[in-house]
């Protein structure tokens, strides 16, 4: 008995994407993930018990074609934008502002990933009451950083299909996807932009054995969960500083994601007459 046409295309179809690797697997899932018409997510970044640097949790969510918001919290501060075509609306206070930024972007970030240590974890309590102080003062500072820290993240469809070509090897155990990531890759994304001149060098320090792990989740075959773990030694005013992140990013509300955006904001997004 002969089989129908379109039953074998079915079958060979099947045959096809079993026989995947899972790296292709992920990247197809980050692709369809790409492909929804709108999706959120909340990326939550542990640092280890020892570490006094606790950033909050970064929330984004976007429309195809459309538009990114993006929140991050650190303490009782919040920065929320929204970024569309390279064009950025950053809340500063109550009013929403386009900032002038001409400074080169920092390198790539895991979303929520914080930078590793550096002087501002030594400081004095006095020293960062007086910061608080200050907060006025210092709100272009940190709205001009933000806007070029947006720059550089990624949404998590993206982030995951580039994360999936630095690992080594994928290892398939049902929906979830493990693996290593190359040296020279946890070393790309634990190095950051320069934050002022340090004694030695006008460049930040470099990590030593730097070392990373990434865990894919699927269901569906979409991308719905991504864990990175990175650590290394980095040294700070002459001492060595153990590194160890994880960022937690889930992924939730896949073609229910609404956007609201203010009316200011929506006029420093459109595109400039021409």
């Amino acid at each position: 008995m002969k089989l129908p046409l379109c039953l074998l295309a079915a079958t060979a179809a099947l045959a096809a994407a079993g026989d995947d690797t899972p790296a292709e697997q992920v990247k197809a899932a980050a692709l369809k993930l790409a492909e929804a018409p709108n999706y959120s997510w909340l990326a939550s970044v542990g640092s280890g018990e020892k570490s006094r640097f606790a950033p909050g949790p970064v929330e984004g969510r976007l429309e195809k074609g459309g538009c990114t918001h993006w929140t991050m919290s650190f303490g009782d501060r919040k920065s929320e934008a929204y970024v569309k075509d390279g064009r950025i609306a950053v809340k500063s206070g109550d009013t929403w502002v386009s900032p002038l930024e001409t400074k080169e972007p920092p390198p790539p970030l895991p979303h929520g990933a914080p930078p590793p240590p550096h002087r501002d974890e030594h400081r004095s309590k006095g020293e960062h009451s007086k910061d608080r102080n200050d907060k006025p003062k210092d709100e272009g500072k940190r709205t001009g950083f933000f806007a070029r820290r947006l720059q550089a993240m990624k949404p998590p469809a993206e982030f995951a299909a580039d994360l999936a070509g630095k690992v080594n090897t994928l290892t398939a155990s049902g929906d979830t996807f493990t693996g290593e990531l190359s040296p020279d890759a946890a070393r790309e994304l634990l190095t950051f932009g320069p934050r002022g001149k340090h004694r030695d060098s006008h460049t930040p320090p470099e990590p030593a054995n730097p070392r990373g792990t990434v865990k894919f989740t699927l269901k569906d075959g979409t991308l719905t969960r991504l864990e990175l773990r990175l650590a290394a030694t980095m040294s700070i005013n002459n001492c060595d500083v153990p590194l160890d992140h994880t960022t937690v990013i889930e992924i939730k509300d896949i073609g229910t994601t609404k956007l609201d955006i203010p009316a200011d904001a929506k006029a420093l997004l459109a595109p400039p007459p021409a």
